[in-house]
């Protein structure tokens, strides 16, 4: 049998490097400062580098003699079978002493994520762990044999992802043996059987934590996925420099690409604080903000039995007391109000905007049951979503909403039990295409609403003014019209059913839920187009007067 010479000269340099980290690591010829350098390697040209300058010598000074490229392409093999062998030798801890593979520098270039592995947990061994459980699920955490990464492995061999909120984050932590949740750098989590699994973390762990993703190998091979700790830029600014004072109220976080970034509003600020739309670093780079939040503390309270053993734990997130206006300034984007900021602002008084945001967003809950003096929003927004709940039994004393809006999109019961001082609310004349959730004005405290004269595409859901406003005017532009059921219901025993509820005559097209004028309805009498007669429900001809004209 002949074996062709490039074969045989490969199959030879095989052993000879398996045979060279063998004998290297018995005579133990790689000191502590050979492995502190590796795990700094970073790229390919790093790693040849580091191979002629470290490794090679070592070889020859022991009678052994292979390439560069030959040293790079069994490490690569070698890789490649920790992830299809799963590393099963080497599952309870990466032991140096034993081997198997033979791939030292595979191996130990996991902790640096110079390769990876889609075998992760196996191959960095978790050094410790114990079982909590939450939510009925018992999660074993543990971190990773260098130490900081956090792992959890959930008993189950559901495929189903976890949900972590800032309390789970600091039990976990703690248990996996971590001194600090700060040391933490990603999160990955498995169920029983070994299979990955996605975890969404709350809004305050998105601050610190990116969303579940798969994380590549700085050179080759796969971490999978996993949740990566943002990078937290350190400015290291002087009291004097240029720039330290746009950041001084803020942590600023890469969000993004390099040029990005998300500003948090550290626990101890100014009573005023402004959220520029632009920043820049010490070196007078110029940083886009595209993201804000608010950053508070968590202290976690124990209760003791009479013995002094701890036998209960909770975690408390603090509030951030001192800030009272919000102002933005410049020109952004987009922008996003969230309850889990605004409810960290327990002082807050005022929000402002001096430049212009073309996309505004007031996520669900963002204002519930919460008060302020005056919310101005910002000019020129093209599009304006309120979603469910944002101003729930809300107080305010000046609220204005932008004569620029195009697009309206009020969700269910965004207004509901909203109330302004003097009854001054007005949606914006520009509003082209408007939609009115389910509950949008239920219960609010407004005596009537002008709908804007502009508007071409009107929606009114299920039950959108129940309880709420008592004159409704129809804009004479609406070209399409829909009204959902019990849409201006009642309940109070002061309503008066005698709204008279006229339809323009530019409408082309209706749709009216069977029950949009029910018996518990205020509209007493309905006036519309002779042309869309045939577009109304028989039911909604028996309950209400009509009048087609």
């Amino acid at each position: 049998m002949h074996i062709n010479k490039d074969l045989e000269g490969l199959i030879m340099s095989t052993k000879s490097i398996k045979d060279f980290y063998n004998a290297a690591m018995e005579q133990e010829k790689f000191s502590p400062e050979f492995w502190y350098e590796l795990r700094k390697i970073s790229t390919e040209k790093g790693l040849k580098s580091f191979i002629e300058e470290k490794v090679q010598p070592v070889a020859k000074e022991m009678g052994y003699n292979f390439s560069t490229e030959e040293l790079l392409s069994y490490e690569e093999k070698v890789a490649k079978e920790i992830t299809e062998r799963q590393l099963e030798a080497v599952s309870g801890g990466v032991n140096v002493k034993n081997l198997a593979l033979g791939g030292i520098i595979s191996l130990m270039a996991l902790g640096a994520g110079i390769i990876g592995t889609t075998s992760f947990t196996s191959a960095a061994g978790p050094e410790s762990g114990s079982s909590i459980t939450i939510r009925n699920n018992s999660i074993q955490a543990a971190k990773s044999w260098y130490g900081n990464w956090l792992y959890l492995t959930t008993d189950s061999d559901s495929l189903d992802g976890l949900h972590l909120d800032y309390s789970d984050f600091l039990k976990f932590s703690k248990t996996a043996g971590f001194k600090n949740a700060s040391e933490v750098q990603a999160i990955q989590a498995r169920n029983v059987n070994g299979d990955m699994l996605k975890i969404t973390l709350d809004e305050d762990l998105k601050s610190d934590f990116s969303e579940s993703q798969e994380v590549p190998g700085k050179l080759w091979g796969s971490w999978g996925i996993a949740n990566i700790k943002r990078e937290k830029i350190e400015e290291n600014y002087g009291s004097k420099d240029k720039y330290a004072q746009e950041v001084a109220n803020f942590e600023v976080i890469r969000s993004g690409n390099n040029n990005e970034v998300k500003l948090l509003i550290k626990d101890k600020c100014e009573k005023n604080v402004t959220i520029p739309s632009k920043v820049h670093d010490k070196n007078g780079k110029e940083l886009k903000v595209v993201d804000w939040g608010v950053k508070v503390k968590y202290k976690t309270h124990k209760i003791y039995d009479k013995n002094g053993k701890e036998v209960h734990s909770y975690v408390v997130k603090k509030r951030n007391k001192t800030l009272e206006t919000l102002k933005f300034d410049g020109d952004f984007d987009s922008l996003e109000f969230k309850g889990s900021d605004i409810s960290k602002l327990s002082s807050l008084k005022n929000i402002e905007f001096t430049g212009k945001v073309k996309n505004l967003t007031i996520r669900e809950d963002a204002f519930r049951e919460g008060e302020l003096e005056i919310f101005k929003m910002p000019k020129n927004v093209e599009t304006l979503i309120i979603e469910n709940g944002a101003f729930f039994n809300f107080y305010c004393e000046s609220f204005q909403m932008p004569e620029s809006v195009g697009t309206l999109d009020v969700r269910e019961s965004a207004f509901d039990n909203f109330s302004v001082e003097g009854d001054k609310f007005s949606m914006p004349q520009s509003v082209t295409n408007l939609s009115l959730g389910k509950y949008s004005f239920l219960d609010d405290c407004l005596e009537n609403i002008a709908m804007p004269k502009n508007v071409v595409n009107l929606t009114i859901d299920e039950e959108a003014f129940y309880d709420g406003s008592q004159s409704i005017t129809m804009p004479d532009k609406v070209t399409k019209l829909t009204i959902g059921k019990n849409a201006f219901g009642f309940r109070r025993k002061d309503a008066a059913r005698d709204i008279i509820l006229t339809i323009p005559n530019n409408i082309k097209e209706i749709h009216l839920d069977e029950d949009a004028f029910a018996e518990e309805s205020m509209v007493n009498e309905l006036i519309l187009p002779k042309t869309l007669e045939n577009q109304v429900p028989q039911k909604v001809k028996d309950t209400v007067d009509i009048t087609f004209y």
